[in-house]
């Protein structure tokens, strides 16, 4: 009998840890970047606030983007860098295979800073973890400007 009250309690102590720690999982760090999803929109948008593009190619079936979207882009800090800095686009491939070969955006997830009057821009692809990633930002940003 004793060891059944022992497991009972034990189950109901792990269930509440799986319960808590779940909760903390969807809370912690969680961020959405208010995307673009429309091209054009974009372009005027970042023409009027004298902001550069910062466009992600991607696709729903492709590993490194699913892993960029739960590890990279759900963060604040990302979040409000992009979002301060650029107008942030997000292209899914498969629905608009044009605008991918436009860029020359031939493996995914590639990602583009530019401004929409100017012919220069910067390129970079894969996953990358938050630190690295807002490094390439930065980087992308001021070398965009000085060509500028």
């Amino acid at each position: 009998m004793r060891l059944k009250k022992i497991i009972s309690l034990y189950s109901v102590l792990l269930c509440l840890v799986i319960i808590f720690s779940g909760c903390e999982s969807r809370q912690a760090g969680t961020a959405e970047v208010a995307w673009q999803y429309d091209y054009d929109a974009a372009v005027a948008a970042a023409t009027n606030s004298n902001k550069p593009l910062f466009i992600v190619f991607s696709a729903s079936w492709c590993p490194p983007c699913k892993q960029m979207k739960k590890y990279t882009f759900s963060k604040q800090s990302v979040k409000e860098y992009l979002e301060e800095h650029f107008i942030p686009v997000y292209v899914d491939t498969d629905k608009n295979p044009q605008l991918a070969n436009q860029f020359g955006a031939n493996a995914i997830p590639t990602y583009l800073i530019l401004k929409p009057d100017q012919p220069n821009q910067i390129t970079f692809g894969g996953f990358y973890d938050v630190d690295e990633f807002l490094r390439r930002l930065e980087s992308g940003l001021a070398s965009l400007n000085s060509r500028t």
